[in-house]
């Protein structure tokens, strides 16, 4: 039988899939699926570090909002595992809408991965691989940066982090690899005119 060829981006758009994300493990479990293309809840588990028995509601409700399909089952060594899919390679969440509504719910799920980010920064903090940062082998990085950008350069900005996306979608769990997250946010600020 041959693979249904995926489309390339489905795009949250709609408030119930954007609460949806607001959980930042059922963004993980997303992330992980989208980015193997399939898998079964045993795997996104094992990915994730956390108990089967934990994924099942998370992975209910992303099916029930459309971000994920149920595939057939698989045979495993004892029994059958339920299968998860993703709708296309890559998930965006929408950022062309005039919904006051859905742009308040867009900022939800953002400062949600950032409170995430936080959190697995500051266990980063703690651990060995600290002690490597600002090496190119570092797992851990941070920083923020602040300039005066024109649209030529914010058109640049925004094509370098396409190629940072592009580095991660796609990738797959194998002999030396392990998650690795990037959360980022960049934006116009908004300064008070001087008298």
């Amino acid at each position: 039988m041959a693979k249904t060829k995926l489309p390339a981006v489905y795009v949250a758009s709609e408030l119930d899939q954007l609460a949806a994300l607001k959980s930042r493990l059922r963004g993980r479990i997303c992330d992980v699926v989208y980015n193997m293309g399939s898998a079964t809840v045993h795997e996104i588990a094992d990915q994730l570090g956390v108990p089967v028995s934990t994924l099942y509601s998370h992975l209910e409700l992303l099916v029930g909002v459309g971000l994920l399909h149920e595939g057939e089952p698989v045979r495993t060594t004892k029994n059958f595992a339920r299968t998860f899919n993703a709708p296309a390679r890559k998930l965006r969440v929408t950022h062309q809408t005039d919904d006051e509504d859905v742009r308040e719910a867009i900022a939800d799920v953002v400062a949600s991965q950032l409170r995430f980010a936080e959190k697995e920064f500051r266990k980063a903090a703690h651990s060995e691989e600290f002690d490597s940062a600002g090496k190119p082998e570092s797992r851990v990085r941070s920083g923020s940066v602040v300039g005066w950008l024109g649209a030529k350069d914010v058109r640049e900005l925004n094509r370098l982090m396409g190629e940072v996306f592009a580095l991660f979608e796609g990738t797959s769990p194998g002999p030396g690899r392990r998650l690795q997250g990037m959360t980022f946010v960049s934006r116009p600020i908004e300064t008070e005119p001087k008298d």
